[in-house]
């Protein structure tokens, strides 16, 4: 390229026109190296590449009969509702699968890492419409010695997390996860184990910690978390200052009444009399059936009906220790 015509180009053409070249410089000097191998017969390192290369990205069909469930102590997830289970089997019949199940290949056994769903799906479609194409399914195989049995429960939880799951189920999947960072792949910086599990699940980093600390919540109450649970995440993290022994309690006495709004007016310094006192006041004021009546106040008097009134609900609040809210 002549000097004048360069000076005629922005400095992003510039680079990455330079950026083109070096690539091009990089293609031509690999293939020199390749061809210099192939004439001396050392072919090692190029048939290592391809074999790796075929690992990672094989992607075949296997009978679904073959297929085995990954062991429950694995696969700890809810299954789908029967409605989202009629959406994922309608979706199939009428567009195909979207993405392939993940499995991996052990001992001459294919376990179901992440799929184990749309594996169900192909089987009742092949059962109701005999067609072949639902006997086999896509699947993305990894090896055993690509991975071991310890990773692969991990996987299991990653495919698991990436639908709806209760928070105490996504707690499991992420701890799994931080352990097995820390513990096998020596990761002992908190942000950088945080910011793999982000790279891995895709989920953000915030809702990765968030989740993390409810690791101070005994799992019945977990259970209760999330979603279309009772208690909302942010309102569950008040109880993570409570002992294990007083959440124990406080589930086992009250599990009925566990939800968002009393949470949040329990405090971890509250003593059990002041929490059974709590729970009997929100009891009756649920069972106090609310009632409208009109009454005629005259203008003049309005000023002294309201103050009326507020010295009533002030004496009432008093009694039961508790705020009225309008």
């Amino acid at each position: 390229m002549s000097k004048n015509k360069k000076n005629d180009m922005s400095n992003s053409e510039i680079e990455g026109m330079d950026f083109i070249t070096n690539q091009i410089k990089g293609s031509l000097k690999s293939l020199n190296e390749t061809k210099s191998k192939i004439k001396s017969g050392d072919t090692s390192s190029i048939e290592k590449k391809k074999r790796t290369f075929e690992v990672n990205a094989k992607q075949v069909y296997i009978d679904t009969d073959i297929l085995e469930e990954a062991p429950p102590e694995w696969n700890r997830f809810r299954p789908l509702s029967n409605s989202k289970y009629q959406i994922l089997k309608d979706t199939i019949e009428t567009q195909g699968l979207m993405h392939p199940i993940y499995v991996w290949e052990y001992n001459g056994k294919y376990i179901i890492i992440s799929g184990h769903n749309r594996v169900r799906a192909y089987k009742d479609l092949f059962e109701k419409t005999k067609e072949q194409k639902y006997k086999e399914i896509p699947a993305q195989i990894e090896k055993v010695e690509d991975i071991d049995e310890e990773r692969a429960r991990v996987l299991v939880g990653i495919g698991n997390v990436q639908r709806a799951v209760s928070a105490n189920e996504e707690f499991m999947v992420y701890d799994e996860f931080f352990k097995f960072n820390k513990n096998r792949l020596g990761i002992t910086s908190a942000m950088e184990n945080y910011e793999k599990i982000e790279r891995e699940t895709g989920k953000s980093l915030s809702t990765i910690r968030r989740v993390l600390a409810l690791d101070r919540i005994i799992n019945e109450i977990r259970d209760m978390i999330g979603g279309k649970n009772s208690i909302s995440v942010s309102s569950a993290h008040k109880l993570t200052g409570f002992s294990e022994n007083k959440q124990r309690w406080l589930y086992d006495e009250f599990k009925d009444q566990l939800n968002t709004k009393s949470v949040n007016k329990l405090s971890s310094d509250m003593t059990r009399d002041e929490i059974r006192n709590l729970f009997n006041n929100l009891s009756e004021l649920k069972n106090i059936k609310k009632q409208r009546k009109s009454l005629y106040i005259p203008k003049e008097k309005e000023e002294k009906f309201d103050e009326f009134v507020k010295e009533l609900i002030a004496e009432w609040e008093e009694e039961n220790n508790i705020k009225w809210k309008f």
